[in-house]
């Protein structure tokens, strides 16, 4: 059976942190580069699965009062609709499956992102798919155990076509044998040319 590895941000979902770091700044102060900067920061320990971003912002922004419930979960709603969904990405999935491809999400992401994804992914894909996340790992894109423990638990991966949006990941996949191809939805006008190609490299 033939396997295909996507990324998730920026390549099945459109990732847009802007209307989040407006959040930030109303609620905590600062900027919106101080915003962006606490991403930027925490990012890479929230893909690991090290911290909650929720507390983290407490942390970054020197909070002494505790957040409230109701504003821990409208931050959680904020932050999970920096997740934007592309339909066309979905109809791709979808017709892999159809066509007996098997699909492996192979993305860094945190927790709440991952779990929110999953939702997403479970009420608009029609059939059976992988999720592999460096939250669950404790390891990311584009390390070698990353990599290596994709090849270990999945061997169905081996010589599968990779899809990212971020050379840094598709050189340390090629590394270990995967048919990286760069894509992106980030302004991209050509996505229905683009996911044909991607049809034809599987």
């Amino acid at each position: 059976m033939k396997a295909v590895c996507f990324d998730l941000g920026n390549v099945i979902f459109l990732i847009d942190f802007t209307p989040f770091k407006k959040t930030l700044v109303h609620y905590f102060g600062g900027s919106m580069e101080n915003a962006q900067d606490f991403i930027d920061h925490t990012g890479p320990l929230h893909d690991l699965g090290q911290i909650n971003f929720i507390e983290e912002i407490k942390h970054y922004f020197g909070l002494k009062q505790t957040i409230s419930e109701e504003l821990k979960k409208y931050l959680l709603l904020e932050w999970n609709k920096t997740i934007i969904i592309e339909p066309k990405m979905i109809k791709l999935i979808n017709e892999l499956i159809n066509e007996k491809v098997k699909i492996f999400f192979v993305s860094n992401v945190g927790y709440e992102h991952a779990e929110y994804a999953d939702k997403i992914l479970k009420q608009e894909i029609k059939g059976d798919y992988i999720n592999y996340f460096s939250c669950q790992l404790g390891s990311r894109k584009p390390s070698m155990l990353y990599f290596k423990t994709l090849l270990e638990m999945y061997p169905e991966t081996k010589n599968a076509l990779y899809v990212d949006d971020l050379d840094i990941n598709l050189e340390g996949g090629k590394k270990f044998g995967f048919r990286s191809h760069k894509f992106s939805l980030v302004g991209n006008k050509n996505i229905k040319k683009d996911l044909e190609m991607i049809k034809s490299l599987i």
